[in-house]
C-alpha cells in the first residue's frame, strides 16, 4: 500500500550536492560583499555606513559615541570643556541647557534634541552630513 501522507522534506534530498554547493556559495559571495561595503568603504577614515540618523541618549558617553561613528576621541575637543556626555557636549556648545527641537552642526555632524526637560537632554538624533 502507497503511503498517502509524503514526508514533506522530501524536496531537500533531492537537491543534488551541486546544487547545494552553489546556494552555499551564492550566500559566501552575499556575505563578503556586505563584509566588504561595511570595512572597506571608509571615506576620511571613518565608516560612511553611519550616514543614517541614529537616536542616542543624551547619557551617552562621548567616547563610545567616537567609537561608533569610527573618529578619533579628540574630535569634539575643540568644544568639549568638562563635558563627558552627548547631553554635556551639547549644553557645552549652547552655553546652557538646550531645548528640545534644537539643532546644532559641527563639522560632519549634526544634532538635535528629540526629549529633554528642564534638567536633561534625553535624547539626541545624530547623523552625518552628506558630502556632495
Amino acid at each position: 500500500m502507497e503511503n498517502p501522507d509524503p514526508d514533506p522534506y522530501s524536496c531537500l534530498l533531492s537537491i543534488s550536492n551541486a546544487g547545494l554547493a552553489a546556494i552555499i556559495a551564492a550566500s559566501l559571495l552575499a556575505v563578503a560583499a556586505i563584509v566588504y561595503l561595511v570595512y572597506t568603504k571608509r571615506k576620511h577614515g571613518r565608516l560612511l555606513i553611519f550616514n543614517k540618523p541614529t537616536t542616542l541618549k543624551g547619557s551617552t558617553s562621548i567616547s563610545d559615541f567616537c567609537r561608533r561613528f569610527g573618529i578619533a576621541e579628540s574630535y569634539f575637543e575643540p568644544m568639549q570643556g568638562d563635558a563627558t556626555t552627548i547631553s554635556g557636549l551639547l549644553t557645552e556648545m549652547e552655553g546652557h541647557l538646550p531645548e528640545k527641537s534644537t539643532r546644532f552642526e559641527f563639522d560632519d555632524f549634526v544634532f538635535e534634541i528629540t526629549d529633554a526637560d528642564e534638567n536633561e537632554v534625553k535624547m539626541v538624533r545624530v547623523r552625518r552630513k552628506t558630502k556632495e
